[in-house]
C-alpha cells in the first residue's frame, strides 16, 4: 500500500539507539530471516510466542541487534538492562547453556569484535534448519535501523503487526514504557501517540519499496479474535505448513522466562498474566478514554489500517497535569504484580527481598507492611503512584514474604524489625533526597518510631490504620517467658495447605475484595510446594503473639505516646470508615498524641492497601504534592 503521511512528531533522543551507518557493509549478505515489526505494546510478544510453537521457526525474545555495528557497541549501549537479555536467552536455548556460560560466551564474542551481521549469522547457523525470527519493537523508532535489515539479509521477510492506537497508548502509559526506552516526556499520553505514529509510519515507509511478496500486514485485533485464520495466513506467507501448536502459546517452553530463576521475563511481563488467547482484547480500545484527541496524521494512519475512531477533534500538544493522568491510569484490566520488580539485599546479615515499582530516579516512597503481610501487598497502591513518576520501595520484613527467616538465633521483637528498617532507610537516605514513609498497621508503628528517631531521613509520614499498644500489659511475667521459651524450644511447623487452589481460597477469605487474579498472584508469591501440598513462606513463629508484643518494657503505651509527640515530620493518619480494628480509646490516644497530623478517612476497613488502593494512592500523592507546593 501507500506509505503513510508525514509524521507530526519527532521522538526524543535515546542513548542506545545508534545512528551510525552500517560500517563496514557485509561482503556477503546473510540468508533470509523474519522480522516482526511493530510499535511497542502492539501484541508482538503474543505473536512471537505463537510462532515459537512452530517446529520450523526459532523465535527468541527481543534481540535488539539491528541498530548496532558490533556486539560490543550493543553491550555498551544497553549495559546491564533487560533489553540485552533476549540475545543471552537465545544462546541459552540454542546451545543449552546456563546464564553464566552464555554471558561468558557473549563477552568472548565481544572481545573478538564480532559484528552484528556475524552475530546474526551465528544464530542463524545454530538454529538451522529453523528460520530465525527477530521481534524487537524498538527497531521501528528509526527508519535507518529498519533499512539495515535489507543491507544485512538477502530476501528477509517482514510481518507488520498493528494495533488500535487507543489500546497502544493506554498500555504504553500504564506500563511506563518511556522509562524503559529512555524517552523523556512531560506528557506520557502525547509521547505514546508519537511512538505509535512514528513506529507505524517508519515501517510503512520502509516496506513501501520492498517486494509485496516479502511483507505482510497483520492486525492484532484479527489475531486475537480469529487466531486460526490469522495464523494460517502468516504460515502461508512464510511458506510453512500450518501447525496447530501456533494456536496454543501458553503450552510448552517458549522462552517466556527470564535469564535467571529470579529474573523478569525478557519481553512483555504482562503476557504470563493470562493462560489463553483472549478474544475480548480485540475490543478493549472501545472502553479507553484518553485525555486528548489524536492528531490529524494519527487519525489518517489509523483509518489506513481500517480502525474506527470516536468522533474527536484533533488537539495540539498540551501539558497534562498528574491529577488528570491517574484516573486514566487505573483501568478495569489492572493486572496484579505485572510491574513489580524484586531485589534481594543483605540486611544485617540476612537476605531481604525488596519490592520496587516505578522509575528509579523518581521521588521515593518507602512502604512498610503489617504483620503476616508482605511488600507486594502495596502493589495496587504502588502501581498508581509509579505511573506518576514515583519510585515505590516496599521490603518484605524479616520472616515475611520472600525475605529470610530470623533463624534460631534471631527474633521478631519490635526492635528486630526496627533495626532492619533503620538500616534500610539509612542506605536509601544516603543515596538521594529524603523519603516519604508510609506504614500500615504494625508497619505504621515502625514508621512512626523511625520518623520520630530519624527525622532527617524522611520528608513526610503517612500512617495507615496504625495500631496502638494496649493500655495495660499483663502483670504476670512467668507465663509470658514460658511461652517464649516453648516457642524457642519447639518452633511451630509450617501450615500445609492441600493445593494452590486452597491457598488462593484462604487469601480470598482473608481479603474478600481482591480479584481472583490478584489472589492467585499473591498465593504464588507467598507459598512454596511441599509434600502434601503447599506451605506459606512466612516463618510460623510470626503467629506467636508473645514474640510480637509491643510491650515488654520496650514500647508501652506511654512510651509510644512520647515518640508520637516528638514526630517533627509532616504527618497524616489515614483510617478506614468501616474499620473495627482500633477501639474508641485508641483513636482518642492517636488524636491527642498526633495533634499536628492531618486526619483522613477513606472508604474501607483495616486493610486499606488492598481494599481501596486507588483512593489511598490518590491520598498519598495529594499529600506529597501539597508538601512540595
Amino acid at each position: 500500500g501507500d506509505a503513510a503521511e508525514p509524521v507530526d512528531f519527532h521522538l526524543p533522543s535515546h542513548p542506545w539507539q545508534a545512528a551510525d551507518p552500517l560500517d563496514p557493509l557485509p561482503t556477503r549478505r546473510n540468508d533470509s530471516m523474519v522480522f516482526l515489526l511493530s510499535a511497542p505494546r502492539s501484541g508482538s510478544t503474543l505473536l512471537r510466542v505463537m510462532l515459537a510453537g512452530h517446529p520450523r521457526l526459532f523465535c527468541p525474545p527481543e534481540l535488539h541487534l539491528l541498530p548496532f555495528n558490533t556486539l560490543k557497541a550493543q553491550q555498551t549501549a544497553l549495559g546491564r538492562s533487560y533489553l540485552q537479555e533476549g540475545l543471552q536467552r537465545a544462546l541459552m536455548e540454542l546451545l543449552q547453556l546456563d546464564a553464566d556460560q552464555s554471558q561468558a560466551l557473549l563477552e568472548e564474542w565481544s572481545q573478538h569484535q564480532l559484528t552484528v551481521p556475524q552475530v546474526y549469522d551465528k544464530l542463524q547457523q545454530t538454529a538451522a534448519p529453523r528460520l530465525l525470527v527477530d521481534k524487537s519493537p524498538t527497531y521501528s523508532f528509526s527508519l535507518e535501523t529498519l533499512e539495515r535489515a535489507e543491507q544485512i539479509f538477502a530476501g528477509a521477510k517482514y510481518i507488520h503487526l498493528v494495533r488500535h492506537p487507543y489500546a497502544v497508548m493506554d498500555s504504553f502509559v500504564r506500563n511506563r514504557m518511556h522509562k524503559i526506552f529512555d524517552l523523556a516526556t512531560a506528557d506520557p499520553y502525547r509521547l505514546a501517540e508519537q511512538v505509535w505514529q512514528i513506529s507505524n509510519h517508519n515501517i510503512a515507509t520502509f516496506l513501501h519499496d520492498i517486494d509485496p511478496s516479502r511483507h505482510l500486514l497483520l492486525r492484532y485485533e484479527d489475531l486475537v479474535a480469529n487466531p486460526e485464520p490469522a495464523m494460517g495466513q502468516v504460515c502461508d506467507f512464510l511458506g510453512l505448513p500450518f501447525d496447530p501448536a501456533v494456536l496454543t502459546p501458553y503450552e510448552g517452553p517458549r522462552m517466556t522466562d527470564g535469564v535467571r530463576a529470579k529474573s523478569l521475563a525478557v519481553d512483555d511481563p504482562n503476557f504470563r498474566q493470562r493462560d489463553h488467547i483472549d478474544p475480548s482484547l480485540a475490543n478493549v480500545w472501545q472502553a479507553i478514554q484518553l485525555p486528548h484527541g489524536l492528531s490529524s496524521t494519527s487519525q489518517a494512519l489509523a483509518q489506513q489500517y481500517e480502525y474506527s475512531l470516536r468522533e474527536e477533534p484533533s488537539s495540539p500538544a498540551a501539558e497534562v497535569q498528574p491529577s488528570v493522568l491517574m484516573p486514566a491510569y487505573f483501568p478495569s484490566d489492572y493486572v496484579p504484580l505485572a510491574n513489580l520488580r524484586e531485589e534481594y539485599v543483605t540486611m544485617r546479615g540476612r537476605e531481604t527481598c525488596v519490592c520496587h515499582w516505578g522509575p528509579v530516579d523518581g521521588p521515593r516512597v518507602l512502604c512498610l507492611h503489617g504483620i503476616l503481610e508482605h511488600g507486594a501487598t502495596w502493589d495496587a497502591v504502588a502501581d498508581a503512584l509509579a505511573t506518576q513518576g514515583y519510585h515505590v520501595i516496599a521490603p518484605d520484613l524479616r520472616g515475611h514474604g520472600r525475605s529470610a527467616h530470623a533463624g534460631p538465633d534471631g527474633g521478631y521483637q519490635l526492635m528486630d524489625f526496627l533495626g532492619d528498617m533503620d538500616a534500610l532507610s539509612q542506605v536509601l537516605a544516603e543515596r538521594a533526597q529524603p523519603l516519604a514513609l508510609v506504614g500500615h498497621s504494625m508497619g505504621a508503628v515502625l514508621s512512626a518510631v523511625l520518623a520520630s528517631l530519624r527525622p532527617q531521613r524522611f520528608s513526610h509520614l503517612v500512617l495507615v490504620e496504625p495500631v496502638v499498644p494496649a493500655a495495660d500489659w499483663p502483670q504476670e511475667t512467668a507465663p509470658q517467658l514460658t511461652a517464649h521459651l516453648d516457642y524457642l524450644t519447639t518452633p511451630p511447623e509450617p501450615v500445609v495447605l492441600p493445593s494452590m487452589e486452597a491457598a488462593i481460597q484462604r487469601i480470598r477469605a482473608l481479603k474478600p475484595k481482591l480479584s481472583a487474579l490478584a489472589a492467585e498472584k499473591l498465593a504464588e508469591r507467598l507459598s512454596y510446594p511441599v509434600k502434601g501440598g503447599v506451605a506459606w513462606r512466612w516463618d510460623p513463629r510470626l503467629q506467636a503473639r508473645t514474640s510480637l508484643s509491643l510491650g515488654g518494657g520496650l514500647l508501652d503505651r506511654q512510651s509510644y505516646g512520647q515518640l508520637l509527640r516528638n514526630i517533627a515530620v509532616p504527618s497524616t493518619v489515614v483510617f478506614g470508615n468501616d474499620s473495627q480494628f482500633n477501639r474508641p480509646e485508641d483513636l482518642a490516644f492517636l488524636t491527642s498524641h498526633l495533634s499536628e497530623a492531618t486526619r483522613l478517612t477513606l472508604p474501607g476497613g483495616h486493610d486499606l492497601p488492598s481494599e481501596t488502593p486507588v483512593e489511598l494512592a490518590h491520598a498519598i500523592q495529594g499529600l506529597l504534592q501539597k508538601e512540595h507546593r
